[in-house]
């Protein structure tokens, strides 16, 4: 949650937040009939409502939000058949808040996930 390290994370364990807040910017264009391209960039986190001893900076502050968020950016292939859509997207996660400030922004090719998603997800 938040800013803490990946270090303090429990193992093995999804990190536990009462509070996501989740963002998306997506750009679609029609290529050709049924197909369809997107640009999107991703931002979101979770957070404690209430500070807690063993997980620092895991609480939400709103004057290091920015620092918190995690961002993402990709492209994507739709196959809108309109009785059903089906997307390939490729994104890459370039701000990690869990990392120390320095390292939290960087691009690695080696770090693109290809998606596969039925429908839109909103």
């Amino acid at each position: 949650p938040g800013s803490l390290s990946d270090t303090l994370a429990v193992r093995g364990g999804d990190p536990i937040g009462n509070l996501k807040i989740i963002g998306n910017l997506e750009y679609r264009f029609d290529v050709i009939k049924y197909l369809e391209m997107a640009l999107f960039v991703d931002a979101g986190n979770i957070w404690l409502l209430t500070p807690d001893i063993n997980r620092p900076n895991a609480e939400i502050n709103p004057s290091r939000l920015w620092q918190d968020l995690a961002l993402d950016a990709g492209i994507g292939v739709r196959l809108d058949f309109e009785f059903f859509l089906i997307r390939f997207d490729l994104a890459n996660g370039f701000k990690n808040p869990a990392k120390p400030e320095n390292e939290q922004f960087e691009f690695k090719l080696k770090n693109t996930i290809l998606n596969l998603g039925i429908g839109y997800p909103f």
